[in-house]
C-alpha cells in the first residue's frame, strides 16, 4: 500500500495515522491445528525507526533494533522459507 501511495505522489507525512498499514489483499495468513486465520500487520513506523538509528549513529543512543533481535526475525523468516520449500514443521 505504501508504495501505491508513493507512486501516487502521497507521503508518509502526509497522514501519519493512516500511513504504514498492509493492503487487506496482503494480509499474512497463520496457519495451525485448529485452522487459517488472516493476521493483520501493525502499523508500520519506519521515520521513528530511522529517528532512532540517527541518534544510535549521532549520540550513541540505544539502537532502535539490537542485532540479536534482527538475527532472530532473519532465523524465523530462513525457517519459514524452509518449511514452505519442505512442507516440514521447523522447530526455533
Amino acid at each position: 500500500m505504501q508504495t501505491d501511495l508513493i507512486k501516487a505522489g502521497r507521503r508518509p507525512g502526509d497522514d501519519p495515522e493512516s500511513w504504514g498499514y498492509e493492503r487487506p489483499d496482503r494480509l499474512g495468513v497463520l496457519h495451525t491445528d485448529k485452522g487459517a486465520k488472516s493476521v493483520p500487520s501493525a502499523q508500520g513506523r519506519y521515520g521513528e525507526f530511522y529517528r532512532q538509528f540517527a541518534a544510535a549513529v549521532d549520540h550513541g543512543a540505544p539502537q532502535p533494533v539490537p542485532a540479536r533481535e534482527g538475527i532472530s526475525v532473519l532465523e524465523v523468516l530462513d525457517a519459514v522459507r524452509v518449511s514452505d520449500e519442505t512442507g516440514a514443521t521447523i522447530r526455533l
